[in-house]
This record gives C-alpha cells, structure tokens and sequence, in this order.
C-alpha cells in the first residue's frame, strides 16, 4: 500500500497547477510503505482528478513491456535471443556483414533507422502496414552490431515477432499474460482500448506562466515501441514482479538490466528495453523515459537499493526526469 499523507507533499505542485495538466508521482523503497501524490486534471474541460488508477499514455516506457514479452517467450523455449529477425518475420532486413539477431533489437544495435524520423511518413497517418511497406525500402544506417543508435523501429519489429511467434496480436499476448494475469487492471494497449477505462486526456502548455494548455494527443496505431497505458497503482505493482523475477525468470532479469555490447566488446548503456545507467558509487538506475504527444513518463529503479521512483503526467512538457530525481533525494532525506 502507498501511503499518500505519511509525508508532506515534494515536489508535484512546484511543477503543476490543479486546475491544468498534471502528474502522478509514486515513490516506494522495497520493505517500506511507500509514497504516492497526484496533482491536476485527467480531463480539464471535464474536471476530473488524476488518481492512482488514472492511465497514462506510458509512451517509450512501453519499451519495459515488449522486451518482458520477448523475454517471457526465451524463458518459454521459443525465441532465442540470438535468432536471425528473418526467422520471424516475412520481411528480408538482413546485413551483407551479418544477420540482425532479436539481441540486436533489443539493443538497438541493428542499424534500422527510426520510422518515426526517417520514414517520411505523416505520424499522424502511421500504421502497421505504413510501417512494413516503408521497411522493404529502408537502407539500414550501419552494419548490425557496431554502433547503438535508438530507434523506435526496433522495437515495433520487436512486437511483430512476439505477435508471430505467440500465434495471437501483440495486444492480446500483452493483456493475457501481463495485464490480467498479474492484476493490471488500469492497463491496456491503445488498440485495445476499453471505453470505460478512465485514461488522462493529453495537453502541452504554452508555457510562460499562463495557465493554458492546448489539448495534444495522437493515438497512433502501431506498437510495441508504444502504445501502452497504465497507472501509478499498476506500474508500481509492475516493477516489484518484474525485479523479483516474477514475470521472467531471475536470468532474463539479470540480462535485461545488464549494460549491452557492440561486437567488438564495447558497453553502452541500455540494457533490454530500459536504460542501464551507472550512477559511479550509487549503483545502476535500470529505467526506461517517455514522451509523446499529451504524454511524459518516467518509471525506474535504483539497483543498489530497490528504490523505484515513477512519474506519470499528461502535460507533454513535464520535466519527469528532474521531478524523479529530486523526488528520490527528499524521500531518501525525509526517511533516514
């Protein structure tokens, strides 16, 4: 259970008006009670309040999602990480200097650009098929394995493959085998949206200290890299199966937060489908950012002490990763 008023509210109304867009804020130390704060309106022109419950449009935090599924299908015995993509999927994006494996997705070291900036495509007009079409014609922008460059791309291959090798949509394997298996009843992939599910309405602020915000939301359909909506409460929740190897097993954990490497043995830092980032003496923060149209998201976690920190907000501006930070170092404060 998070606690809301165990400790004064930090940092959400230095950041947000209740009468705009806002954010939710979720704060928990494994072994401790927790911390929640929610400031400002899922739906301005409705009035209503953002709660725990209230999904957000979670943007490239999805990335969390689609590499579990990938990983959950490894601990099945059914994808390899290092099986050539073209064993998966009906399009041909192999190298002259060596197949792209799902291990390269993952990590993005595939060299398949990002559909999202180099496709040419109108976003406001992408889908699947957009997407596939512009594929066959993409030149990679270097050789698998040499270089990590992030691309959305990546990732929406990555949910084909899970939708080919599970035999159901992407949509359906993510709401079987997490949504309700685990209890995630706020979450949903926006191609599967309920009606009846209360999500934030997406906005951008003009900014200046004028309180005005501009509705901002583009519901695109392809996924995978994105498209996924979920709460405080079921992000929370989330990443304490996740981490303790609840939804896949204690290896694929292992090697989804481990820093990634080129073929000539050189780190970066992303691991699969989060980033890896080392903090020098404070350990690793394991995490993924997101940000979208209406939509700015933060959800992590410190290695060295199993503090997760999450940020959710539907103002498109929302400086998530500043609130985090500064969130993490006055809960630190406020409980030694």
């Amino acid at each position: 259970m998070l606690a809301a008023g165990r400790h004064r509210r930090m940092y959400l109304d230095r950041y947000f008006d209740a009468k705009g867009a806002g954010a939710a804020l979720a704060i928990r130390l494994d072994g401790s009670s927790g911390y929640q704060e929610c400031v400002g309106l899922a739906d301005i022109d409705g009035g209503v309040p953002i709660s725990a419950t209230t999904s957000f449009d979670l943007a490239s935090v999805t990335k969390m999602f689609t590499s579990a599924a990938v990983l959950m299908l490894v601990d099945d015995n059914r994808i390899r990480l290092d099986d050539p993509i073209v064993r998966h999927l009906s399009i041909d994006l192999s190298s002259a200097e060596r197949l792209i494996t799902v291990q390269d997705l993952l990590w993005h070291t595939s060299g398949i650009p990002d559909y999202l900036l180099s496709s040419g495509l109108d976003e406001h007009e992408l889908d699947r098929e957009a997407v596939l079409d512009w594929l066959e014609r993409a030149d990679d922008q270097f050789h698998p394995g040499t270089t990590h460059e992030y691309s959305n791309t990546n990732y929406f291959l990555l949910a084909e493959i899970v939708s080919h090798v599970a035999g159901m949509p992407y949509k359906e394997f993510i709401k079987k085998r997490m949504f309700e298996a685990y209890g995630l009843d706020d979450s949903f992939v926006i191609t599967d949206y309920p009606g009846n599910r209360l999500r934030a309405h997406g906005y951008v602020s003009e900014g200046f200290g004028r309180l005005k915000y501009v509705p901002s939301e583009n519901d695109i359909t392809t996924v995978g890299d994105g498209g996924i909506f979920s709460s405080l409460t079921d992000l929370m929740r989330w990443q304490e199966l996740f981490f303790s190897g609840q939804i896949v097993s204690r290896s694929s954990v292992d090697h989804a937060t481990t820093a990634g490497r080129l073929d000539n043995g050189v780190s970066f830092d992303y691991g699969c489908g989060m980033i890896v980032e080392s903090l020098g003496d404070d350990g690793i923060w394991c995490g993924h950012t997101g940000s979208w149209h209406g939509a700015s998201a933060l959800c992590g976690r410190y290695m060295n002490d199993g503090l997760t920190v999450i940020v959710l907000s539907n103002d498109q501006l929302a400086p998530v990763v500043r609130i985090a930070e500064r969130s993490a170092a006055a809960w630190r404060d406020q409980t030694q």
